[in-house]
């Protein structure tokens, strides 16, 4: 009978290794040859586990550079979010103050999420004379903890909008025939290309978006529809198509009609700085287009303020003005010389910027609660209105 020789007690382990190998074919070189190679991974590795952690270390700060620290809690009086300076601010009614989020002077757009906790914002690094790639940040406005969405390869979005379960944000790149639309996880786990077009609108089921889709002819690379997308199939519908240029398409609550502006110039952003557009506001109901009103100001579009409808009748709002179509009564509660006007989810309150007298916001009825803009802002003025804060 064979008998393993006795092995000295402080090589026992290393014996039975080289034991145990051998009965393989395995020469005791070959052992030292695979304790090299694995010594050398795990050096790898390590080098690897270290550069992971300075990366997060570097996206930490970075993170903390790009906001003020400033929180508010979500109330039941008015709380609204615009940028202005290239940042993002709140105005809280219950204290009259400015509140700055974020110091980065490169916020692209921001738009609020269903229950009122984020904003997500489009973060453009040329704003700001930066190389660093473009971004989409999810800021939670009640502790200021930020969130990158997308990778470090950059994506720039010039719209944004959420889902009405929350989970999933709709962003467009561009606004041109290059302009594509992304689908980015709200919980920063990944992203999807859906389709090419811009300004993403959701319906109120969320299983489909409409938006415009931006077609070249041999006479113009701009030649805009109004289209929809089902989520789940990808498959792409054109809704209208008209000889005007639309913008801003937004369903009713029960998906029965859209609103939209138009225009018989290219929209600002497009055209030349010396043509404004004549826009107008219509209203589609799956055969035909209604005229609405052919008096909205030009800066609405140049603002982000699109038509809004009531959560809860057949009631659009756009601009300075309030259209009930069970009624057919039109009202215009806001001042003329608005730039921006955005009615509140109740509809029991408008929201104005104005620029005249002075660059003041008012909160109106019962009376006009104006507050002027800090003086100390390079631009004393909102560049972009995001909106009502949800509750």
């Amino acid at each position: 009978m064979y008998r393993r020789p006795h092995a000295p007690a402080a090589h026992h382990d290393e014996y039975k290794f080289v034991a145990r190998t051998s009965l393989f074919g395995a020469s005791n070189r070959d052992v030292r040859v695979t304790e090299k190679i694995c010594m050398k991974y795990k050096k790898m590795l390590l080098v690897t586990l270290i550069f992971l952690v300075v990366i997060s270390i570097i996206a930490i700060v970075r993170s903390k550079k790009l906001v003020t620290g400033n929180t508010l809690a979500n109330s039941d009086t008015p709380q609204i979010a615009f940028i202005a300076n290239n940042d993002l601010f709140l105005y809280d009614d219950a204290s009259s103050r400015f509140i700055q989020l974020t110091q980065t002077q490169a916020v692209q757009c921001a738009a609020w999420s269903p229950d009122g906790r984020y904003l997500a914002f489009g973060y453009h690094a040329a704003k700001a004379g930066k190389e660093a790639a473009d971004r989409v940040y999810r800021l939670d406005v009640t502790t200021g903890k930020l969130l990158s969405l997308t990778p470090d390869d950059g994506l720039g979005c010039q719209w944004l909008n959420w889902s009405p379960d929350g989970k999933t944000i709709a962003c467009s790149t561009g606004y041109s025939e290059e302009g594509q639309i992304f689908l980015i996880q709200a919980d920063g786990r990944g992203l999807q290309a859906l389709t090419s077009g811009m300004m993403p609108s959701w319906s109120a089921d969320g299983k489909r978006l409409i938006f415009i889709q931006i077609r070249e002819t041999p006479t113009t690379n701009y030649d805009p529809a109004i289209a929809i997308i089902d989520i789940q199939t990808g498959t792409v519908s054109t809704l209208l198509d008209t000889d005007g240029y639309e913008a801003f398409p937004q369903w009713s609550p029960d998906g029965k009609l859209v609103a939209y502006y138009s225009s018989d110039t290219v929209p600002w952003g497009f055209a030349a700085k010396d043509q404004s557009p004549n826009l107008s506001l219509y209203v589609w109901d799956g055969e035909s287009a209604t005229f609405v009103s052919g008096e909205i100001n030009e800066r609405a579009f140049i603002h982000n303020v699109q038509p809004v409808w009531s959560a809860n009748a057949p009631v659009l709002r756009s601009d300075n003005c309030e259209y009930d179509f069970t009624t057919g009564v039109s009202s215009c509660p806001g001042s003329p010389t608005a730039y921006a006007t955005i009615f509140s989810p109740d509809g029991k309150h408008v929201l104005q910027f104005d620029q005249h007298p002075a660059n003041v916001m008012c909160i109106i009825p019962p009376e006009a609660n104006c507050v002027d803009f800090p003086q100390d802002w390079a631009e004393p003025t909102a560049d972009m209105v995001i909106g009502w804060r949800p509750r």
